[in-house]
């Protein structure tokens, strides 16, 4: 029987696709393997919060993840080895479909030096990413007139370069041409809905084709952590 597998990947475009994905479903057949989709994740995140890509594989149950970049590799090392552990504990066999040998050997054939070396070089990569990142924020709301809407505005206004506010009582496929005069018009990389009212089945295929077509980061309130203003991002993997 073959085993349920997952994709899993940093890169902003589809993997299964093309000769891509003639080259997996080689894989999958040499192997025995049933590839259901894959998932994709901001790449800062295996280096910052790597539990929680667990957490959302977990969601879907895949036996074997592939996992063919760079990134996963050096990810890995920089955790000690820890990464792929964290699958092995759940249950999850990780792979790489371009090598003979498997991740958790090649981390072991690192010296310590070149650990060291690796790990200076990623705190290096964190910390710039995060000091000059300024994100130009768009929130949407349905009553923008709330102090506790305000304060969370303000809070933003002081991480990013540009906040706007996009209010609306109610979501429909006609406001979208709105949306996106707003959003285009202020530059935004990101959009953050505000109340889960607006959560609509409507709304929420408008956002995916924002995250998907135009790249820009979705947030959701249930997703963001107050405390920091950083969103968790777990609502950027997105499972084809």
């Amino acid at each position: 029987m073959s085993k349920s597998t997952l994709i899993l990947t940093s890169e902003t475009e589809t993997i299964l696709n093309g000769e891509s994905e003639e080259k997996y479903m080689k894989y999958a057949k040499e192997h025995n393997l049933d590839i259901g989709g894959e998932m994709h994740y901001p790449l800062i995140m295996s280096f910052i919060a790597p539990e929680q890509i667990v957490d959302a594989v977990m969601k879907v149950h895949p036996e074997i993840v592939i996992a063919d970049d760079v990134d996963f590799i050096v990810a890995n090392a920089y955790h000690d080895g820890r990464f792929i552990k964290m699958f092995e504990d759940k249950g999850i066999s990780v792979v790489n479909s371009k090598m003979p040998i498997s991740l958790s050997d090649l981390n072991r054939m690192i010296d310590d030096d070149m650990l060291e070396e690796l790990k200076e070089a990623v705190y290096y990569v964190i910390e710039e990413t995060f000091k000059e990142r300024k994100d130009r924020i768009a929130i949407i709301t349905n009553d923008s007139s709330r102090d506790e809407f305000m304060d969370f505005v303000k809070r933003l206004s002081e991480e990013s370069e540009k906040v706007c506010i996009i209010e609306m009582p109610a979501f429909d496929s006609s406001m979208s041409k709105h949306v996106d005069f707003c959003i285009k018009d202020s530059d935004v990389n990101k959009v953050i809905v505000y109340d889960d009212e607006l959560k609509i089945k409507s709304m929420e295929q408008y956002l995916f084709k924002l995250q998907t077509k135009d790249h820009i980061e979705i947030s959701f309130m249930e997703d963001y952590d107050m405390a920091n203003n950083q969103p968790l991002k777990l609502q950027e993997m997105v499972l084809n």
